[in-house]
């Protein structure tokens, strides 16, 4: 289906017949046909008004005179006849012929043509101004494209440069001193966007603040040890003035130095040794006049005594330090030499403290003191953990101890005096051991040593008779521990000295070994310090 491009309308063309192609314009059969009229009607009135134009200027003498000569350059002359002479008459009778009508003049801007060519000419514009938009705003584009990537190329230079200039002042700031420490650790923290987000810079800044941190923490433990030394140091100069328990607080926090000494340095390492050293033996000095101002006192009385027990306590601290440390080092012969020192001056404490209970404590003041009675609060007493098979229970005032199973590991053990730490006591007992046998201990210490004065009471032969009940009395003051079995055969009281390296303080102690029955009808004592 074809449009005509003249009238509109639509119509077909038959495949099988051929036209002859006068116009680019498509069009239907009647305006094909009408404008191949019009064409031979156009044709047809130009050659009528030609003839009529040569006959309006033939009186003109210049226009025949120009055809005349242009002849003969176009053809040989021809001889004249009778047709030329004929001729004249002929030319006269086209010019008494009537004009033929005026030709009709055509619009050409009514033609389809003309308004074709304008509707085309109408499209060639727009066209070129969408050509015109399109590279306008391609330009525009262009132009932002060019514009962001200088931008994020001067944003990337920039940053570029922004870490070249971090890295060069954070690689050269000086960590070894408190103020370039600090500095870097702010500078890092303020640049912190910088480097953020790079992780092979983020770990090397990481890694130098962290170094810069444990210096300052370093200079900061240097220093509060400094001046903790020197505090001691200011409270020592006035030693000689200074009661022992003041002393001792001072050697404490000294001893709390000395695991971070090091920190500091050797200078101050040594300085710490000397000044603990001086101390140590000031104390020392001040722990024995001491002792020997409340043995004088006059008249005795508990104070002195307390004094006596506290400076035991002290000294017998001291030396076992020293001790240990020579068991350690026993080729160290200055430390041997201390040690053998404070060895001496602990049994001259003891000589004077053991001369000062036994005057304080006579005869007659020791029975004057009341009894307490130890079956009387079960939680008074404590014991081990428990063991399988092992029985303890206080009962109508009978305490009944059964020892562990044999399968079981170790010894059922009950003390009592553990919190007020008895020193010097006196115990009264009445005992019945059904099997086995059980062990007294005097000055019991919380924990178990060696060196804990004992008495064992036992059915093997010779000894006990299982099953009978038996009276005793243990007195432990200063260091002497008497054992006496109250009854007609009673053969006194046996008196032992108790070594200056046993316990001199501790608690009432009974152990109980494996296949062992124990009862107490009566168990009560007289603390006397």
């Amino acid at each position: 289906m074809l449009t005509c491009e003249n009238c509109g309308k639509s119509f077909v063309q038959p495949a099988s017949q051929v036209l002859e192609v006068t116009t680019l314009r498509i069009l239907c059969p009647p305006c094909s046909a009408a404008r191949a009229a019009a064409k031979a009607h156009k044709a047809s009135a130009g050659v009528r008004a030609g003839g009529e134009t040569k006959r309006e200027q033939a009186p003109s003498t210049s226009i025949p005179a120009k055809k005349v000569q242009a002849r003969p350059e176009s053809a040989p002359a021809r001889p004249k006849s009778a047709s030329v002479a004929a001729s004249a008459p002929s030319s006269s009778s086209r010019l008494d012929r009537p004009s033929p009508p005026a030709k009709k003049k055509i619009d050409v801007d009514s033609l389809a043509s003309k308004n074709l060519q304008k509707r085309g000419s109408r499209e060639v514009w727009v066209a070129f101004g969408v050509a015109v938009l399109v590279f306008a705003v391609a330009g525009v584009v262009l132009w932002k494209v060019l514009g962001q990537k200088a931008a994020e190329q001067a944003e990337q230079d920039r940053r570029q440069a922004s870490l070249d200039g971090f890295q060069n002042e954070m690689r050269s700031i000086d960590i070894t001193t408190e103020e370039g420490a600090t500095r870097l650790i702010a500078y890092c923290e303020e640049n912190r966007p910088i480097w953020a987000e790079i992780d092979e810079l983020g770990s090397e800044v990481i890694g130098r603040t962290a170094k810069a941190k444990d210096f300052l923490a370093t200079l900061a433990t240097k220093r509060e040890l400094t001046q903790r030394l020197e505090a001691i140091e200011q409270v020592m100069a006035g030693a000689a003035n200074l009661p022992p328990s003041e002393l001792a607080e001072q050697l404490r926090r000294m001893d709390e130095l000395k695991p971070k000494a090091g920190i500091v340095g050797a200078e101050f390492e040594a300085r710490l040794d000397q000044d603990r050293a001086e101390g140590e033996r000031v104390h020392m000095e001040r722990l024995i006049a001491t002792a020997e101002a409340a043995a004088a006192t006059s008249p005795l009385d508990r104070q002195a005594l307390t004094t006596l027990g506290t400076v035991e306590d002290d000294v017998h601290r001291v030396f076992e330090n020293v001790y240990r440390l020579w068991d350690k080092n026993k080729q160290d012969q200055p430390l041997a030499d201390k040690k053998i020192d404070y060895e001496q001056k602990y049994k001259k404490l003891i000589e004077l403290s053991d001369d000062a209970v036994e005057r304080f404590f006579s005869a007659e003041v020791v029975e004057a003191l009341p009894w307490r009675d130890l079956l009387a609060d079960a939680s008074a007493w404590k014991t081990t953990k428990e063991l399988k098979g092992y029985e303890h229970k206080i009962e109508n005032g009978v305490l009944h101890l059964i020892g562990p199973d044999p399968s079981a590991d170790g010894q059922g053990v009950m003390s009592i005096g553990d919190k007020e730490v008895w020193r010097d006591f006196v115990i009264e007992m009445e005992i019945e051991i059904l099997q086995g046998y059980c062990e007294l201990y005097f000055r019991l210490s919380p924990v178990w040593q060696k060196n804990v004065e004992s008495r064992e009471l036992t059915t093997d032969e010779g000894h006990l008779e299982a099953g009978r009940k038996y009276t005793y009395v243990f007195s432990l003051i200063a260091s002497t521990l008497s054992e006496e079995e109250l009854g007609e055969d009673s053969a006194g009281p046996l008196r032992d000295t108790v070594s200056w390296t046993q316990i001199r303080r501790g608690a009432f102690g009974i152990s109980v070994p494996k296949d062992t029955e124990i009862k107490f009808t009566k168990l009560r004592a007289k603390v006397l310090r």
